[in-house]
């Protein structure tokens, strides 16, 4: 990810909730762009259900270069 100028993800990444509870757990996460891939599809942009504000949720299943362009500048 270094030569692709893209930070490491974190892993196992804990959302807050409106009242600084614990959320949403992202298994990876790059918190500065806001995008996170979850295993979970209920969570997913594709599911209908709104992702956490400001997030950009991918499936575990999204390919590795459609996350790698949403990190992109």
């Amino acid at each position: 990810l270094d030569r692709l100028g893209v930070e490491p993800p974190e892993f196992g990444y804990e959302l807050e909730g409106l009242r600084g509870e614990s959320g949403a757990e992202l298994e990876m996460a790059w918190p500065t762009h806001r995008i996170a891939v979850v295993f979970d599809d209920e969570l997913s942009d594709d599911r209908g259900k709104p992702p956490p504000d400001g997030w950009r949720l991918f499936p575990i299943h999204t390919s590795a270069e459609v996350v790698l362009a949403a990190l992109q500048p």
